[in-house]
């Protein structure tokens, strides 16, 4: 995972996929997911189930 500053300010942003997550971690997603967008409105996250029940992984884009 690369880390980078937002703006020059304290918040920063998640880069990259976090692939293969176990069931109990999605939530954990959603939740990451709901709080960098509060603070980092010019992002684009969403969490993607992968193919099995117990894999996800959480996208990161600019918009």
């Amino acid at each position: 995972m690369v880390f980078e500053e937002l703006n020059g300010g304290l918040f920063k942003v998640l880069r990259g996929v976090v692939d293969c997550v176990q069931f109990d971690f999605n939530r954990a997603l959603v939740q990451l997911r709901d709080r960098l967008h509060e603070r980092c409105s010019l992002w684009l996250f969403r969490v993607v189930p992968l193919q099995g029940d117990n894999e996800a992984r959480l996208d990161v884009a600019g918009t």
